[in-house]
Parts: C-alpha cells; structure tokens; sequence
C-alpha cells in the first residue's frame, strides 16, 4: 500500500497508550506504517480512535485492509459510514 498523503496528522493525545502499548508514538510514520496503524486501531482502538485513522487515510486505503477486519470491526465501521452520512444529510 503506497499513501501519498494524510488529511490529518494525528498528535499523541489523539491516541490512547492502550492502543499502541507496545509501541514508541515518536516513532511511527504515518504513511509508511498505515497498514501497522490501521489494523492495530481497529484491532484495539475506540471508535473515536477509528474515525480518526478514517479521517487520515480516508476510506480508501481503510478497506484495503478489509480481510482483516472481525465481524466487531465491521459493526464499528457500519456505524462510521451512518454518522458520516449523517452529518452530510444535515449540511
């Protein structure tokens, strides 16, 4: 997978310790390590958390990632895309 640019650039509040435990947050490339932060996000993050890596890659690059998703990880992700749609319906 080959991201040529995030909408967003996350800061280390945006994310719980919980979510990346094991991890150095300072040394996380965003673009070069998306696959890594994708699936750990939805494998552990909250849904503000996954709306947030959405709003980095956008929904594209998200469903690249799709056969690793869980049945949880496809509930949170239907409830995203009916808060997006949402949002727009109330523009």
């Amino acid at each position: 997978m080959n991201v040529q640019e995030l909408t967003y650039y996350p800061k280390p509040s945006d994310f719980s310790k919980v979510t990346f435990w094991d991890t150095d947050f300072s040394h996380i490339d965003w673009k070069r390590h998306a696959s890594f932060v994708i699936e750990r996000v939805f494998g552990y993050g909250t849904e503000e958390e996954q709306q947030l890596v959405v709003k980095m890659y956008g929904w594209t690059i998200v469903r690249e990632f799709e056969h690793s998703f869980t049945p949880n990880d496809y509930n949170r992700i239907a409830k995203i895309n009916l808060q997006k749609m949402m949002a727009y319906a109330s523009l």
